[in-house]
């Protein structure tokens, strides 16, 4: 078996880029799509390259669901270690295909591009870090620490 090792920045890239291509089901993601647009100065052409790209790694919401109620219903079976695997399967399955996207979108923009996403991409992580420590998003219990 061959061993995959990714890149921590390639992956956080794919993480952000993923993020943003989720939004594409609904009009506040066009919103961020013209926003990122304009922040790395992208041609007419790459737009809309960028835009196919975008449509194709979006994953399909329905499909999501469906994975994580299957996850679900092997732990609450209580075959964790099935759940686990699943779970994990997906998970790899998710990082290898933003990965597919971030080396695609390589193909249409430019150097600079790449590094303003880059830099876009850390500050987005750096932001949500910090907002996940407050407390300000989904998780469990009373968050309160």
């Amino acid at each position: 078996m061959t061993s995959t090792h990714f890149n921590p920045r390639t992956v956080l890239i794919s993480v952000f880029l993923t993020a943003w291509a989720a939004g594409a089901h609904a009009e506040p993601g066009q919103r961020n799509f013209d926003r990122l647009a304009k922040k790395l100065n992208l041609t007419t052409e790459q737009q809309a390259s960028v835009e196919q790209i975008r449509a194709a790694y979006t994953p399909d919401r329905d499909a999501r669901q469906a994975q994580r109620e299957e996850v679900k219903a092997l732990v609450e079976s209580g075959n964790a270690d099935a759940a686990a695997d699943l779970a994990a399967s997906h998970a790899r399955e998710a990082v290898l295909r933003r990965a597919q996207m971030r080396n695609e979108l390589s193909q249409v923009l430019t150097e600079d591009q790449m590094q303003q996403l880059d830099a876009m991409m850390e500050k987005r992580r750096d932001r949500s870090g910090k907002q996940r420590r407050r407390g300000q998003r989904g998780g469990f219990g009373d968050n309160t620490g």
